[in-house]
């Protein structure tokens, strides 16, 4: 199994601007189902990273341990409305 990193090489993950996005985007269309399922497995990783995905994270935590849930019955009725 090949990681992103592998395909892109080891610099691949250079700032945004350093590539075109229409160059990025024609490279991630030749992927491999699998590559690009590798890839977007690893983007979430590399979101899941960043100090505001862990902020926000552990704010909803808190929230849901100081008791502010949603029942399932609120769920259905906030699914069924959208």
């Amino acid at each position: 199994m090949r990681s992103p990193q592998s395909r892109f090489g080891p610099g691949w993950h250079l700032k945004r601007s350093e590539i075109p996005g229409h160059e990025l985007k024609q490279e991630i269309s030749r992927l491999s189902k699998r590559e690009h399922q590798e890839l977007q497995a690893y983007l979430i990783r590399l979101r899941h990273n960043t100090p505001e995905w862990k902020e926000a994270t552990a704010k909803r935590i808190k929230a849901m341990q100081a008791g502010r849930r949603v029942t399932a019955e609120e769920l259905e009725t906030r699914v069924s409305r959208a």
